[in-house]
């Protein structure tokens, strides 16, 4: 009787604690997925760092409490230095860390050691995204170095803007450091976890060469091949979008993107896994395409491009549309441009088009050479070494051979 009693009692406890536990408040789970938002504002975007910064902590109040929405802030400031804060669900900031000097966020040590102090603090079961919240320039770089003119999240690293004027474009650029992507490919290789995507709010970072050097260390890339304006990601409406957890989450994460700027912006998605297979449906194609573009003149008119790039001062359009291009090299060949087309859309599985998009001084896309239309649209770029570009060592053409896309699609062949 004794034990009974015992027992009757034990239950009685353990049923009080659960009722008072359903009645009382929930504490959060553990974090299923962390977001990481990766802001390098020490540049001419610093203006838009805080509106963007709101719109988070408005998105943020859409997502599930146990949820980790985590900032790393680099704002052009001489009075405050860059700082990690977490988004609570009641939309507010709460400070994790702050750093007591200013520093190149562009810095390859320098990021690890960023990304590693919130993988520490706020850790997830499941999985890691990141978003990438600068100035970009795609693949394009004329050094390997942080140094360069090229890539993205250029930073002062002092909170200065210093302007110098580059004899390339004949334009005013400001001074500072990049993380060019085969230097952001080793960054992220140090990590002890692959990201489950990579959000670019960033210019020019959907094209093969950024999607294959990035591959293994991440399971999609998302972005836009071309400019993108100032006011960047509609985060408002964005952040509940990142931390879905369905098969095609990233069509949500674009069509946020995109419904927020009408025909507009051009985004895509790069399936990294399938990367290899567009390689190799590349490769045997590459010789009729090296024939196309290099016969066709006037800078290849007619044929959607996303950017520019300088020769001795002179404009030349590049970033054009892979699939345009493939598709119009081989239109007397459907059967062949239908069977890479395929093996495309595995490794691109949703895009959104627009027919113009942000451009500035430096990039002065032109809109009346070409016409974007559903069926010859990728929203991913591809380059293609043309003489035009030069020979010099600080030419694309050249530089071009620091991708592994070049090896892997079997450019070098043309070397």
């Amino acid at each position: 009787m004794k034990h009974l009693l015992l027992i009757i009692s034990a239950v009685m406890l353990f049923t009080a604690c659960s009722k008072e536990d359903d009645n009382g408040p929930s504490l959060p789970g553990p974090a299923h997925r962390t977001v990481m938002v990766y802001m390098v504002g020490e540049n001419s975007l610093n203006p838009y760092m805080q509106r963007d910064i709101n719109e988070m902590l408005l998105g943020r109040k859409q997502v599930a409490a146990s949820e980790n929405l985590v900032l790393f802030v680099d704002k052009l400031s001489k009075k405050e230095m860059p700082f990690i804060a977490k988004v609570t669900n009641e939309g507010k900031l709460d400070t994790l860390y702050r750093y007591e000097q200013d520093f190149y966020s562009s810095d390859p040590d320098n990021m690890v050691d960023v990304i590693d102090r919130i993988y520490q603090m706020c850790p997830a079961t499941d999985d890691y995204g990141l978003v990438l919240w600068s100035h970009a320039s795609g693949w394009l770089f004329e050094n390997d170095s942080i140094e360069t003119r090229r890539a993205f999240g250029i930073d002062s690293g002092n909170n200065e803007l210093p302007t110098y004027y580059d004899e390339h474009s004949q334009t005013n650029q400001y001074k500072g450091k990049w993380l060019n992507i085969p230097s952001m490919r080793e960054t992220f290789q140090r990590l002890p976890f692959k990201w489950k995507f990579i959000m670019c709010d960033c210019c020019n970072m959907l094209n093969v060469e950024d999607g294959y050097e990035l591959s293994e260390v991440t399971d999609y890339l998302i972005g836009s091949p071309a400019e993108i304006p100032a006011m960047g990601a509609p985060y408002g409406t964005m952040v509940p979008a990142l931390f879905l957890q369905t098969e095609d989450f990233y069509q949500s994460i674009i069509d946020a993107y995109a419904n927020s700027y009408p025909n507009y912006i051009p985004l895509a998605v790069i399936k990294s896994s399938e990367m290899g297979a567009l390689a190799e449906a590349t490769r045997p194609l590459l010789s009729r395409i090296n024939e196309y573009v290099n016969k066709e003149s006037n800078l290849m008119k007619g044929h959607v491009y996303y950017s520019n790039t300088y020769v001795e001062g002179d404009r030349k359009h590049i970033m054009f549309d892979v699939r345009e291009v493939v598709r119009k090299a081989f239109k007397d060949e459907p059967s062949t441009y239908d069977n890479w087309y395929q093996v495309f859309k595995r490794a691109v599985p949703y895009n959104r088009i627009a027919t113009s998009w942000a451009t500035n001084s430096f990039v002065k896309i032109n809109f009346s050479d070409f016409t974007v239309t559903e069926d010859y649209f990728s929203g991913v770029s591809m380059f293609f070494p043309m003489e035009q570009y030069g020979n010099e060592n600080w030419s694309c053409n050249e530089t071009i051979k620091k991708m592994g896309w070049y090896y892997a699609a079997g450019w070098s062949s043309f070397d």
